[in-house]
């Protein structure tokens, strides 16, 4: 097997794995700070949600995925969900360097 292919399986293993803990944890803990404010920054207007980005500070595009899935209905767990297909995807991968 060379080095690549054992790269690729080692991180497609990694992003399994962190991608099924996500589905565990989706339920199984309390809400933290940061996810029960974009709840509640999710209630209000789009401009609201703006004003508490801009007083708060932050990642605009999380805050506004968020308030995405709020005003369609969703609540902390569809947020979590959105989070678990999101999080694995965006880790950075590369394969190793030939030399």
């Amino acid at each position: 097997m060379s080095l690549e292919a054992h790269f690729w399986r080692v991180t497609a293993f990694c992003t399994t794995a962190a991608g099924l803990f996500l589905a565990y944890a989706i339920t199984a803990w309390r809400p933290h700070e940061d996810e029960a404010l974009e709840l509640f920054a999710g209630r209000g207007s789009f401009h609201e949600l703006v004003e508490t980005i801009a007083h708060r500070g932050g990642a605009p595009l999380h805050f506004t995925l968020a308030w995405a899935v709020v005003q369609l209905g969703g609540g902390l767990t569809a947020l979590r969900a959105l989070r678990g297909r999101v999080d694995p995807g965006r880790r950075p991968a590369r394969p190793p360097a030939r030399g």
